[in-house]
């Protein structure tokens, strides 16, 4: 799938181990360029809409060890946001960014989700256990609250903007309001100061 006007590809020697792939980056004019980082690519992702991908890179260290890091791409073959990176065990899945929205994009490190802006800096540290884009300066998250696992939203400076807690996971905003689904499985609208445009349960 292209993202960012490349996709990952690789062809096989036909051996069924890593070792017999060779991996390329394909822009859509069908030119492929080998993609050289040191190591064997375990796992990969595609890329995003900011065409960034992330990958679970092999390298050996001077045990003789493999060792798994999970890293993220350029469409131009380059590593980028290194404080993102996280040593893994090779079985999980390649780290994704989200796509940028309101400055910011979604990372995942260690099991939880936090927020990095374009130059590489965690602007909202990784402790969500789910989370989602930015749309109008609001994201929904997931966290606890009194033990229990609660979607709120927050704004862009990691702060909590509307009072009100969820169960289910609440849509974006849009047009200054936003979908939440109710426990009959009918939606209501709120808005950014978390009044419900229709008098029912959320």
């Amino acid at each position: 799938r292209f993202g960012g006007g490349a996709a990952l590809v690789f062809t096989s020697s036909g051996m069924s181990s890593r070792a017999g792939r060779t991996w390329y980056i394909l822009d859509k004019t069908g030119k492929a360029t080998e993609l050289a980082l040191g190591g064997s690519i375990h796992k990969a992702s595609n890329f995003n809409a900011d065409g960034i991908a992330g990958i679970i890179l092999i390298t050996t260290n001077a045990k003789g060890r493999d060792v798994y890091t999970n890293m993220l791409i350029n469409t131009k073959g380059q590593k980028v946001f290194r404080n993102l990176w996280v040593n893994c065990d090779g079985w999980g899945d390649a780290q994704e960014l989200g796509t940028f929205c309101d400055g910011l994009a979604k990372f995942r490190k260690e099991g939880k989700y936090g927020y990095v802006n374009r130059a590489g800096t965690i602007v909202i540290p990784a402790k969500y256990n789910e989370a989602e884009d930015f749309s109008e300066g609001l994201a929904a998250v997931q966290t606890e609250i009194n033990g229990a696992r609660k979607w709120v939203y927050i704004n862009t400076s990691g702060e909590r903007a509307i009072q009100i807690a969820f169960t289910n996971k609440p849509g974006n905003f849009m047009k200054g309001y936003a979908p939440v689904k109710k426990a009959n499985g009918t939606y209501n609208y709120i808005n950014k100061s978390g009044e419900q445009m229709l008098s029912s349960d959320v």
